[in-house]
């Protein structure tokens, strides 16, 4: 199975001028464990990962940076993968390295993320050939008692 079959294409990114809060707020409001950061040309300059934004909202951001912005706050080792690749071999090396998210690209562009949930959604269809994983489904909590 390709990572495209099985990555986030929902991905908020941000540009590298863009502030901490708005970090925050992708974290909180979309649930992604990065938020890539793109430049003018919409390429992957780097990702944020959400303890750089606290660090940075707590005041405790590098002075050698200056200012807090996505581009400081971006990790440009961030691990990437083509939305061709294979997404079993993808979820192993995120296990091995322990990696939180792999950036998919698509001729240099952000295409998707493949964040823990992905991976081990990518492990299960190998278990079962493609199938939906057997078991029960999804379940809400919604007015759960304990």
């Amino acid at each position: 199975m390709r990572v495209a079959s099985v990555m986030r294409s929902h991905v908020v990114c941000v540009g590298r001028d863009a502030t901490p809060v708005a970090g925050a707020d992708v974290f909180a409001v979309y649930q992604q464990p990065v938020v890539p950061v793109i430049d003018e040309s919409d390429r992957l300059v780097g990702v944020i990962r959400p303890r750089a934004v606290m660090e940075c909202l707590a005041g405790r951001g590098s002075p050698s940076q200056g200012a807090c912005d996505a581009g400081s706050l971006a990790d440009n080792d961030c691990p990437t993968a083509s939305i061709d690749d294979d997404g079993l071999a993808v979820a192993g090396r995120m296990l091995n390295a322990g990696l939180d998210a792999v950036v998919a690209l698509d001729g240099g562009k952000v295409a998707g993320l493949m964040g823990v949930p992905e991976a081990c959604r990518a492990l299960a269809l190998s278990l079962t050939e493609g199938e939906s994983p057997a078991g029960p489904g999804p379940s809400s909590c919604e007015g759960s008692q304990r």
